[in-house]
């Protein structure tokens, strides 16, 4: 419709309240009504019409044919808009979240607001689809969009790095077991062994865990982490010594082994 349609079609309401209503002295809605059944019938669809040239109940006849009926639902108000894909795989549509396939990530999509739906489009192709969220800050995400290596559920990461940390030696289960029974979160321990695998390797992490155990130092990952950026790892352990009835403290150390730990801080300068 342009601009010099709308009075065309408002037109009609000024006929009606002309034509229809005005004089007429109507008091009732009930006498209203049924007199526009009358004057619709007996005026307005048998009057030659000013820009057609025909009468209106003559050419509806000939355009019943063409109707069809009404589609059983209801029409839906939708919206276009166009949005970049995060770097996380979702759009910001009303506030809200919405994830998209990751191979989309930067790129523009076109999104379908409706009621009830939020679609992405992209392509000429519908790549996404999910129920519109109410209120702000929420997420809707389909697992499936991310890639496959950000698929896994953080209980499932959380089990490889215990199993990758395990496989190191029995040391090093030990010293997780132990982590386990401090106050520490043992899922961040258990993700800072895991980095020390990938960084250092496994036999590296399990002599460091035997040596950690070797003097008591149970305070935590970092202990591990300590030992092996400086190397004491590869050292040879001594057994404690044990004064006599004197119950053994694990932080007692030989004097040789001090001079040893003089030797690799030179060497690390």
């Amino acid at each position: 419709m342009t601009p010099t349609d709308k009075g065309r079609t408002e037109r009609d309401i000024g006929y009606v309240k002309g034509s229809c209503f005005e004089g007429r002295g109507l008091t009732t809605i009930e006498e209203a009504r049924a007199w526009l059944v009358r004057w619709r019938r007996d005026v307005a669809l048998v009057r030659v019409h000013g820009t057609t040239r025909r009468r209106p109940v003559d050419l509806f006849d000939e355009e019943r044919a063409a109707l069809r009926p009404l589609p059983a639902d209801a029409y839906e108000v939708t919206s276009f808009s166009r949005h970049k894909v995060r770097k996380d795989c979702h759009v910001h549509v009303l506030s809200n979240y919405y994830s998209v396939p990751h191979s989309f990530v930067g790129t523009t999509v076109t999104v379908r607001t409706s009621e009830q739906r939020i679609d992405v489009h992209a392509n000429g192709e519908r790549v996404a689809s999910h129920e519109r969220l109410r209120g702000r800050g929420a997420s809707r995400t389909d697992i499936s969009h991310y890639p496959p290596t950000k698929r896994l559920a953080t209980h499932e990461i959380h089990r490889r790095r215990v199993e990758l940390v395990r496989a190191a030696g029995p040391r090093t289960i030990e010293y997780l077991g132990r982590l386990r029974e401090g106050p520490w979160v043992f899922g961040d321990q258990v993700a800072r062994l895991d980095r020390l695998v990938t960084t250092f390797g496994p036999e590296a992490l399990e002599r460091a865990c035997a040596r950690a155990l070797h003097f008591g130092a149970l305070d935590g990952a970092v202990r591990v982490e300590s030992i092996l950026e400086r190397g004491l790892q590869d050292l040879p352990l001594e057994p404690l010594p044990v004064i006599a009835n004197t119950p053994r403290r694990d932080f007692g150390r030989s004097l040789v082994e001090y001079d040893a730990l003089l030797v690799v801080d030179r060497r690390a300068s």
